[in-house]
């Protein structure tokens, strides 16, 4: 029965934390104007892809991947990083999770069933761009909803990831694009607070601890 109320608990907060936003920007950050840039090295997907690829080389297709594209947005390429304007800075995100279809995707420690057994390492990539004078990790920050894994990986999936997190840049030229993602944020926000199943998190974590208690 505990495993149940785990995995039903597990779908539920899968179903309300899915993020449909693809791109965040910092108060008061301003890319009006500014058309130089400078794309950095990726990171976090180096031990991914060296399993079946040349890091190096993945990471030298998608900076190229990155810099055509916004050259087709009119933004201009800058050799050295003390000479841009814009700061762009890709991050692989890597996950795990159940490679049987029918579990949905539940995180590995729902249950500690064999059929949990099977895994998949993926990756998701976020693109941040970071204004050289700001004392912010990140100015703007776009996302991609695609995933990468090994079966799916080539340089259209690369290319369409690029996409995915710079479609929206500048924010200036998309406003309505950003209060779009806030409002669906903010009603992301309010559903998961009237989550009907809180309740039966809190009664089982009580029941927890009283057990814990007890022993």
């Amino acid at each position: 029965m505990k495993k149940a109320i785990i995995i039903l608990l597990c779908a539920v907060s899968a179903l309300f934390s899915g993020c449909s936003t693809t791109q965040e920007l910092n108060d008061g950050a301003s890319f009006e104007g500014l058309k130089k840039f400078y794309v950095e090295n990726s990171s976090g997907g180096d031990s991914f892809f060296r399993k079946f690829s040349d890091p190096q080389a993945v990471d030298q297709n998608l900076k190229s991947f990155i810099t055509e594209y916004l050259k087709t947005k009119d933004f201009i390429p800058v050799e050295n990083k003390s000479q841009a304007q814009i700061i762009f800075r890709p991050l692989w995100s890597a996950s795990v999770r159940s490679s049987i279809d029918s579990v949905g995707g539940l995180p590995i420690a729902a249950s500690s069933s064999p059929m949990f057994n099977s895994t998949q390492t993926y990756l998701t990539l976020e693109i941040q761009a970071i204004l050289p004078n700001d004392d912010k990790i990140w100015a703007w920050r776009g996302f991609a909803p695609e995933e990468i894994t090994q079966s799916n990986f080539n340089d259209g999936t690369l290319k369409d990831m690029v996409v995915w997190c710079l479609e929206y840049f500048p924010p200036e030229k998309y406003p309505s694009r950003l209060q779009e993602h806030k409002a669906e944020k903010e009603k992301q926000r309010i559903q998961s607070e009237q989550n009907p199943f809180k309740e039966v998190l809190i009664k089982e974590r009580e029941r927890v601890e009283k057990q814990s208690k007890n022993n």
